[in-house]
């Protein structure tokens, strides 16, 4: 265990605290998404292992989806890893995280563990290849998970497309997937999200040919559900500007719902610009909520701010809105602001962008 202990990556799990700000599902929203998940997993028919593909582009919720998932499974939830944002996550760390996870739920998968330990130090010193024999292959054939017909135990991969190299991200998904099909049996519902890469699709169709237990669920920006969220939580979040600025915002009903629905309009489905907009709005310097609502309403009037990218790029209303936020940075400051944030100050459409 202390081995395990020493080289997890503890920010992966869902509830550690080395977590900053993990995304979180508003009250309410997701729960298409989420109830789909859950049906899949709990169903009285299901007697198989299973595995559930959730992807949609960046931005439209997968990992605040998952967050509260694994916060709504309790018993059912038996590992997490939602991959950093930052660094490097080899497979091998991977699987040496989710089985510390499992050897603190599971005593008789502990007690092999420490068994293997003492007579080889080294017995987890191997390669992912090695490890995912030693840490779930074979103790699967010998029953050291509880298997039962009624309950499954479910482990969280959250951003599979994060991991290194294209390289690592295939050979982890292809060296789970193996042991999904060759022991339909096991106890375990993997959930992996990622973006819908095409390489990423090859290696899930695999599976989906050739198991039963599968599940492929799209977050798509532009369904209705997914709009009605975004429009939700701009709704909460205006409401908590109002609250914080009383004084500063019409004792009547702010923003107007035509404002509303035009900063909604704009969202689409997309997290991050209805994000982006409320923190603009909210902030305490450089005008009131109201002036800054305006701003931002007067920029995706303007036809110059709305031609310089396609309409199909959801990252287009990110783009609009930051340009004059980072135009308010003074000259002096800009070149170490450019260099944070990746902004090109001769292309006012660039900020944050990467391809």
């Amino acid at each position: 265990m202390d081995y395990l202990a020493n080289n997890k990556v503890g920010e992966a799990e869902f509830d550690s605290p080395l977590r900053m700000s993990p995304p979180q599902c508003q009250p309410g929203s997701q729960r298409g998404t989420i109830d789909l998940i859950r049906t899949f997993i709990l169903h009285p028919s299901r007697q198989r292992s299973g595995l559930v593909w959730v992807h949609g582009r960046a931005g439209v919720g997968k990992s605040a989806s998952l967050h509260t998932l694994a916060g709504e499974l309790q018993g059912e939830l038996a590992a997490t890893f939602f991959f950093p944002k930052t660094g490097i996550c080899e497979s091998r760390r991977v699987f040496l995280t989710v089985a510390h996870q499992l050897a603190v739920r599971y005593p008789p998968y502990r007690s092999y563990l420490d068994d293997c330990m003492r007579m080889d130090p080294a017995f987890l010193d191997k390669t992912s290849e090695t490890l995912i024999q030693t840490l779930f292959i074979t103790p699967t054939f010998y029953n050291m998970f509880p298997i039962d017909p009624n309950h499954r135990h479910v482990i969280i991969i959250d951003g599979l497309d994060s991991q290194g190299s294209r390289q690592q991200q295939s050979k982890f998904l292809g060296l789970v997937c193996r042991y999904i099909l060759d022991h339909p049996a096991s106890p375990f519902v993997w959930i992996i999200s990622s973006r819908p890469e095409e390489r990423l699709r090859v290696k899930f169709s695999e599976i989906e040919k050739l198991h039963l237990g599968y599940k492929e669920i799209e977050l798509d920006p532009n369904s209705e559900q997914a709009c009605e969220d975004v429009k939700r939580y701009l709704r909460d979040g205006f409401k908590r500007i109002r609250d914080h600025f009383p004084d500063a915002t019409p004792s009547g009903p702010w923003p107007a719902c035509d404002q509303l629905l035009k900063v909604a309009s704009v969202s689409s489905g997309f997290f991050p610009f209805a994000c982006a907009t409320l923190d603009f709005v909210g902030q305490s310097t450089l005008g009131g909520p109201v002036s800054r609502l305006n701003h931002v309403l007067t920029l995706l009037d303007n036809p110059e701010s709305t031609a310089v990218l396609p309409a199909s790029d959801l990252f287009h209303p990110l783009d609009t809105l930051y340009s004059p936020i980072m135009s308010e940075i003074p000259p002096t400051e800009l070149p170490c602001a450019a260099e944070l944030t990746q902004f090109n100050p001769d292309s006012p459409f660039s900020f944050g962008r990467t391809q």
